[in-house]
């Protein structure tokens, strides 16, 4: 028993020099140390702060790379790398815009060849009294660069075009719009028409417009300008 006594002392002995060995270092007792529920707590805050500072970071990033292209809005760049194409479609629409530098009435883009397009020349000269209108042969300078800023190809004369400040129509929409700038009957007319849907104006519109030649015939050169109506033509 003594000697189980003495083992046992031993062992206690041996526990605490190694339980104080312990308690010296600092670095073992902060290891062996577990955290408290207040000290998690404030891990876990910790973190999660640290996650809604990097998400804001993110968000605040966003937020000057706007600010910055809003600041850009308007101004048109081209690439050195970019094809040509998109190069023309940029300056033929920067200098389409200087027609509405001095003056805002809209521009009518006809067909200067066909005899068709040219009867509702006539028409829009007689009936637009107080000269609201501007017209040009899609064929001319300003027509090509008229169309360019109207996001069409400068050679594309498949259909008539009124060319506004900020906007652009095409067929059927073009038509009615036009209608609504001449004397009455004709914007009433419009208002009665543009109910229709769409697409079924839009394919009367195209079947004429496709076989215009073959219908009315076309003329041997192309319509530019008049006379009578000087201030009402660009070239």
């Amino acid at each position: 028993e003594n000697g189980g006594g003495a083992r046992e002392e031993v062992m206690s002995a041996g526990t605490v020099t190694q339980m104080r060995h312990v308690s010296k270092n600092p670095q073992t007792r902060r290891i062996g140390t577990r955290a408290g529920p207040s000290s998690c707590f404030q891990q876990k805050q910790a973190a999660a702060l640290s996650r809604r500072s990097g998400r804001f970071e993110k968000k605040k990033k966003k937020l000057v790379m706007a600010t910055r292209m809003s600041r850009k809005k308007g101004e048109v760049k081209v690439s050195s790398s970019a094809p040509e194409s998109s190069t023309r479609v940029s300056e033929g629409a920067q200098a389409g815009s200087q027609y509405f530098q001095d003056d805002k009435r809209p521009v009518v883009l006809f067909d200067g060849v066909c005899n068709l397009c040219n009867g509702g020349v006539n028409f829009v000269l007689d009936w637009d009294v107080a000269g609201k209108l501007r017209l040009a042969a899609l064929q001319s300078e300003a027509g090509k660069l008229l169309l360019e800023r109207s996001g069409r190809r400068p050679d594309d004369i498949s259909s008539i075009v009124l060319v506004e400040q900020n906007e652009a129509f095409t067929k059927s929409e073009a038509v009615l719009k036009i209608a609504e700038y001449l004397s009455v009957p004709f914007p009433l007319l419009a208002q009665f028409f543009f109910p229709l849907p769409l697409l079924i104006r839009d394919t009367v519109y195209d079947q004429v417009a496709t076989n215009r030649y073959s219908f009315f015939g076309k003329t041997a050169e192309c319509r530019l300008s008049d006379k009578r109506f000087d201030d009402r033509f660009i070239e």
